[in-house]
C-alpha cells in the first residue's frame, strides 16, 4: 500500500513536524534536511539543563557556606560563661574525646574522661562523627582538640571549622 503526499503530511503533523519539499523542520529542536543532523537541539538543552542544575547546586553551597561563615562570627549558648561554655564546647569536647581516647573509654568515667564534663551521651554514630571531625580539627590544629589543655577554647578560627562542619 503506497503512502500519498498527503497521509505523509497528516502523519507528520501529527507528531508536530511539516515536511516541505522532502525538508523536515522540527520546530521545537531545530532542523533536520535530507540526511544531515543539525544537533543544537535535544542534545544541547541536555546538557543547558546539566549545567544549570550543576551552578544552581554550587550556588547554594556557596551561600550556605557565606551564611554559616556570617553565623559564626556570633556568639554561642554559654559563650565565655565557664565552667561548661555551652553546648558549642560541648560538640568541642567530644571532639577532643573521641580523637584522644580508645573507644572503650568513650562512654565510661575515667580520669581521662569526666563525664560531668560534657560527656559523650550520644548514639555511637554520633561519636564516629565527632570521631571524624576532630581529626580534621586535629590536621588543622592540634591545640584545638588536645586532651585536658582545650578545654573552653573559644578562638573564632574553630568556631568558623565548627560551624561548616
Amino acid at each position: 500500500m503506497a503512502i500519498t503526499e498527503k497521509d505523509a503530511l497528516l502523519k507528520d503533523r501529527k507528531l508536530g513536524v511539516t515536511v516541505i519539499n522532502n525538508r523536515l523542520d522540527l520546530p521545537k529542536y531545530g532542523k533536520r534536511t535530507d540526511n544531515t543532523i543539525h544537533r543544537t537541539t535535544v542534545e544541547a538543552q541536555k546538557k543547558f539543563v546539566e549545567i544549570e542544575w550543576f551552578y544552581g547546586v554550587l550556588v547554594v553551597v556557596a551561600l550556605n557556606l557565606v551564611l554559616q561563615a556570617v553565623i559564626s562570627i556570633g556568639s554561642h549558648s554559654g559563650f565565655g560563661q565557664p565552667p561548661l561554655h555551652g553546648d558549642y564546647e560541648a560538640q568541642r569536647h567530644w571532639m577532643e574525646v573521641t580523637i584522644n581516647l580508645p573507644i572503650k573509654e568513650w562512654y565510661f568515667n575515667t580520669s581521662d574522661n569526666d563525664l560531668n564534663y560534657w560527656g559523650l551521651d550520644y548514639p555511637p554514630l554520633t561519636a564516629y562523627h565527632s570521631w571524624l571531625m576532630g581529626k580534621i580539627s586535629y590536621l588543622l590544629n592540634p591545640e584545638w582538640v588536645a586532651l585536658h589543655t582545650s578545654r573552653g577554647i573559644e578562638l573564632p578560627e574553630h568556631k568558623l571549622f565548627m560551624r561548616i562542619s
